[in-house]
Parts: C-alpha cells; sequence; structure tokens
C-alpha cells in the first residue's frame, strides 16, 4: 500500500460494495471510495506533477520524509502532500482494515466484557459510573 508511485491510483476495493452490509452501506461505500478517496489521489497527484524530483518517492518517502527536499518546496505544496498523502493513506487503511460483519461476533472474554449485564461487562461499569 505504501510502497507506490506516482502517479498514484485509487486501488480497487478487496471486497464488493455490498460486503460490508447492514454496518455500512453501498452509497456511502460509493462515496467514499469514488469519490472522497478519489480526490485525494487527484489532489496528491496534481501537486506532485509541478515537482519531477518527488515523483520517485514512495507514499511512505513522501508522509515521513525529513529531507531537505521536502523542506525547501513552498508550504502551500508541503501541505497539500502532508493532507492529500495523508488522505490516501487513510483511505487505504481504512478500506483495507474493514471487513463483512458475518461471523465476527465477539467470543471469549471480549465478549464477556460487551455483554450488556455480564459480570465486569464494560456495560455495568459505565452504568456504575454514571450513578
Amino acid at each position: 500500500m505504501l510502497e507506490e508511485y506516482y502517479p498514484f491510483v485509487v486501488q480497487p476495493l478487496p471486497y464488493e460494495y455490498d460486503a460490508l452490509l447492514p454496518v455500512l452501506d453501498e452509497e456511502t461505500l460509493h462515496f467514499h471510495h469514488d469519490k472522497h478517496y478519489q480526490t485525494y489521489v487527484d489532489k496528491l497527484n496534481a501537486t506532485l506533477a509541478d515537482y519531477p524530483q518527488l515523483q520517485q518517492m514512495s507514499l511512505t518517502e513522501l508522509l515521513t520524509s525529513e529531507d531537505n527536499i521536502l523542506a525547501s518546496l513552498p508550504e502551500e505544496a508541503r501541505k497539500s502532500i502532508h493532507n492529500n498523502g495523508g488522505g490516501v493513506y487513510n483511505h487505504q487503511l481504512y478500506f483495507d482494515s474493514m471487513r463483512s460483519p458475518a461471523g465476527q461476533e465477539p467470543c471469549g472474554v471480549l465478549e464477556e466484557a460487551l455483554v450488556p449485564g455480564s459480570h465486569g461487562g464494560i456495560w455495568l461499569r459505565m452504568g456504575m459510573a454514571c450513578e
């Protein structure tokens, strides 16, 4: 994910648009993937188009570099790389981290902590804290 180079592209979803129902609907997923994420990619590419010396840097390097090459850029360009590169990274992480809720119910200690009214359950402790 982070070893991509200019020009950056919107990565396809690792699942179908309806795979996250009922937690996340298709319309929301289309908006975040096809529009929001695409906008970050487009703006990052537009900024880098003016700086050929940066086009050989990976997304990781662009976001973490303390190299003088980035420090020498105008503030607007540095800010755009930081904000839009971060948006590309965050959206890739967001999409890669989600999975279908089917079969993902908590179990064991986590289930015990989350079940309302269970011994030591988080809901019971939260209720007591509010009293």
